[in-house]
């Protein structure tokens, strides 16, 4: 009876499980509702993000999705009160999920920009994430969203190539409906696009001619004149520049109808609209019809005229000419100068042919930017040329190095023994500062070193190269057994280190380790000569991180910088690690600011922008007043400038932050009173404020900002 009465009370089993998959699903719906916001928030502000990219404007207005179109998101885009172009996304399912792709269209029908993937981007790495290299989504740029385009397949990534020109499809579909036109189908395909002929105004009369350096060749145009001269017809050869954006100025035909009416001298913005993504070629073409203005009418008859100017014309030097060189964008610049008793430049012959022909080229041509080094002393300092922001440089960098004292020689070379010590020889190796660092080592019979030879040809010339010729440094070997210890040369500590290292790695003692060792702490003097190596790790392209290493001069200025762009696009992002993109920051300050006194790797503006702000997060943060900071920060488009004043105990008592590069709508709000004023009052490390809705990146980098100087 009583094991009856028992069974009774328990639960049957499929009511147990009943309770536990209702328990189970509560939780799941619990912690789906306190997610699903946040989540759908990053979401809408990684779109809000994507339309910035694809087209600038200073807002973007939801309007309804026509019936029957497949797309997520459809938006008006307006700058100063007026529609500019559309942004649309849509998604087709790839390999791994969806595939989501952004554009935006101009008022014109041609798409201003493309944004491929999303936060649900789940494709396979290294190979449907090749549809987010810039080189990939850069051939959407530009096709007529009516007439329609081609875009390169790429091999072995079907599934996610077939997924991208399904949903561009779609997207542009919605487009053409929004803005009342019958598109080509499909729209977008994979090929080659058949060339259409080129429409050229047929010009009569007298015609002009001129021409200017566009983005890879001359542009030419030739145009004719009415007698009040304003242009009456023009023809424009673009033909030399990058095929479907350069090109374009010269094949479409409300690109140059845009000149008839007006007379020069023109201007990008002033009546004449740059095309997108070929804003050089556009320049060069207003530039080229200014010239032509001023250009003699051709004739059959027509006599060439002799130039005005006086060709340029080398100066002659006389007496002792000193040579340097240094690295300019892609080629070494060399220079020859004289100078006086008191070692003042007097005359300077530059040669800087393997430049760019046009920019770094004018360098040893441009007799005012010459002239400025004559009668200066070092070190050198001067402006750079336009344009050629690299090659002025090297050219500076060649004559500090030709007017810098030899430095002193702290000890003779070493010489070659007459007889090597007898013994037992051993080499070891161990990485240096930029290479790698060998010694040989003679040992007795007790493992004692009697003889050493370094190998450091690799380091640093005059100081890592030190350590095989300053005979104090590797008389301190002599004698010495497992563990070996030394001082460090003053200005070369990491190689010093290497010798330590590679010596200690000849041993036969089981427990010596090369990673293991480490130098004893060199005396102060010798540890402030060599500057400490700054490191930064910072997202980039497709979330790919680079390294940045920043040694930085007593001044502040940069020393070396290095960077690893390993993870980057080839013949894209890696560039940034080449010296012409390195060498822009070597002997300046910063804050650095790309566009301004950083010039961005040609489609690779991403990586550009994020060795930029690596760099400016590894600079000092200079003090404007006793308890005034400012720091430089990366917000959602350019940097944003925060500036903190504190009082007794740190506490804040004033901010400001200019946001003028965000977008005005969005990240601009970051500026208004009524964003800063929850910081007044509040010390380290500051918490509880809001962020200014849809701009979480710009508000955050400013709390960040707020408590990096706090902190410091």
């Amino acid at each position: 009876m009583t094991n009856k009465a028992a069974q009774k009370k328990q639960l049957p089993a499929f009511l147990i499980l009943a309770i536990i998959s209702l328990v189970a699903a509560l939780a799941l719906a619990v912690t789906n509702a306190i997610t699903e916001g946040p989540i759908r928030e990053h979401e809408l502000q990684a779109q809000r993000e994507a339309f910035g990219v694809v087209l600038e404007a200073d807002e973007y207005n939801e309007i309804t999705i026509p019936d029957g179109y497949n797309v997520t998101a459809l938006v008006e885009a307006k700058k100063d009160g007026v529609t500019v172009g559309y942004c649309v996304v849509a998604s087709s399912q790839g390999y791994n999920g969806p595939v989501a792709v952004t554009f935006g269209v101009d008022m014109d029908g041609k798409i201003t920009g493309c944004k491929i993937g999303d936060t649900n981007f789940a494709e396979t790495s290294g190979l449907g994430t090749r549809w987010l290299e810039e080189a990939n989504m850069a051939q959407f740029v530009g096709i007529d969203v009516v007439e329609g385009g081609y875009v390169d397949s790429i091999s072995g990534v079907t599934v996610t190539s077939k997924a991208v020109v399904n949903a561009a499809n779609n997207a542009l579909k919605a487009v053409n409906s929004v803005m009342g036109t019958t598109p080509v189908e499909p729209i977008i395909a994979f090929g080659v696009k058949e060339d259409k002929p080129v429409e050229q105004m047929t010009l009569t009369g007298d015609i002009k001619e001129g021409s200017a350096k566009g983005f890879a060749s001359d542009v030419k145009v030739q145009l004719t004149l009415d007698e009040n001269g304003a242009i009456t017809g023009i023809v424009i050869d673009s033909s030399g520049e990058t095929a479907g954006f350069g090109t374009r100025c010269m094949e479409e035909v409300s690109f140059a109808q845009q000149f008839v009416g007006k007379t020069a001298p023109l201007a990008i913005g002033e009546g004449i609209d740059a095309l997108s993504g070929a804003t050089v070629t556009s320049t060069a073409v207003v530039e080229a019809v200014n010239n032509a203005v001023s250009a003699p009418a051709s004739a059959d008859d027509a006599v060439v005229a002799e130039p005005t100017e006086e060709p340029f014309v080398p100066m002659t030097l006389t007496g002792d000419i000193k040579e340097g060189v240094a690295q300019g964008f892609q080629s070494e610049v060399k220079v020859q100068l004289t100078v006086d008793e008191n070692g003042a430049i007097t005359g300077l012959v530059i040669d800087s042919a393997g430049e760019t022909a046009g920019f770094g080229t004018r360098c040893a041509e441009d007799a005012d930017f010459i002239n400025q080094f004559i009668g200066k002393t070092a070190p050198v300092t001067a402006d750079a040329l336009s344009g050629a922001t690299v090659t002025s440089n090297a050219v500076v960098t060649a004559i500090n190095a030709v007017l810098a004292p030899a430095p002193e020689a702290t000890a003779e070379p070493v010489a070659e023994p007459t007889e090597a010590p007898v013994g037992n020889v051993v080499e070891g190796i161990a990485q240096g500062f930029q290479s790698e660092v060998k010694v040989t080592v003679t040992l007795d019979d007790n493992n004692v070193i009697i003889g050493l030879v370094i190998d450091s040809a690799g380091e640093t010339a005059g100081f890592g190269t030190r350590c095989a010729e300053d005979e104090a440094f590797i008389s301190q070997f002599i004698g010495q057994t497992a563990p070996v210890t030394a001082d460090a040369l003053s200005g070369a500590t990491v190689t010093s280190t290497a010798v330590v290292n590679a010596v200690n790695s000849v041993f036969p003692t089981a427990d010596m380790s090369v990673v293991d060792q480490t130098m004893p702490a060199a005396d102060p003097v010798a540890e402030a000569d060599a500057p400490a190596v700054l490191t930064a790790t910072v997202s980039a392209f497709a979330g790919e991180n680079v390294v940045v290493n920043v040694t930085l001069n007593e001044d502040g200025t940069v020393a070396d910088l290095t960077v690893d762009a390993s993870t980057q696009s080839p013949g894209l992002g890696k560039k940034c690690a080449e010296e012409g993109f390195v060498n822009q920051f070597i002997g300046q300050a910063g804050p650095f600011v790309l566009g301004e006194n950083v010039d961005a790797v040609s489609y690779a503006t991403i990586t550009s922008q994020a060795v930029v702000d690596a760099v400016n997060s590894l600079l000092p943060a200079p003090a404007a007043a006793a308890n005034e900071y400012t720091a430089t920060v990366k917000g959602w488009k350019d940097g944003v400038i925060v500036t903190v004043t504190t009082g007794e105990n740190g506490v804040i008592t004033a901010l400001t932050v200019d946001a003028s590069g965000e977008f005005a709508e969005l990240g601009g709000k970051c500026a208004d009173e009524a964003f800063t004023s929850q910081f007044i009052g509040k010390t380290a490390p500051v918490e509880g404020v809001d962020a200014v809705a849809g701009a979480t990146l710009t508000s955050n980098a400013v709390i960040d900002a707020v408590n990096t100087l706090l902190a410091k």
